[in-house]
């Protein structure tokens, strides 16, 4: 083979690994937006719910226990023996459906705040089903909370 041929195989080679490269980069950017856009859907989703649960939700059979939800970061547990001495929590959505609360106010120095998950089941503007799991020390079976909008 000539110098010429050779020169113009390695010529090619490059040309294809440059292609190759640029089109892996591309890919790259594409699966980057692609989660992206997946990951501003779920936050669009999650505010929307946010949004949307707002205000007091007496637990079922309770006269005054329940959440109230004041906003992004904060929700108000009033517990049935205390109703007008509710419980400051921490609140952070995870998803559309799921959040979790931490207490704010640290009781005992030696245990750790209690933390709990809820995700919600089904909600409309005068109800709330939440699934309740503990995640704290002990065992604790999850459990549904059916909860209705104070007017």
């Amino acid at each position: 083979m000539s110098t010429r041929k050779y020169i113009g195989i390695t010529v090619l080679v490059l040309i294809l690994i440059v292609i190759i490269f640029a089109g892996g980069m591309l890919y790259k950017m594409k699966q980057f937006n692609d989660v992206e856009q997946y990951l501003s859907r779920q936050e669009d989703a999650a505010k929307s719910n946010r949004e949307k649960l707002k205000g007091r939700f007496i637990l079922k059979g309770a006269k005054c226990a329940g959440f109230t939800f004041t906003g992004n970061k904060t929700v108000l547990w009033t517990n049935e023996m205390f109703c007008n001495d509710p419980d400051s929590l921490n609140i952070q959505w995870i998803n559309d459906s799921t959040f979790t609360t931490k207490s704010i106010t640290r009781n005992n120095t030696d245990c750790p705040p209690g933390v709990e998950l809820y995700e919600i089941v089904s909600y409309n503007s005068s109800s709330l089903l939440l699934k309740s799991t503990w995640l704290g020390w002990g065992e604790h079976d999850p459990e549904i909370l059916e909860f209705t909008k104070a007017e």
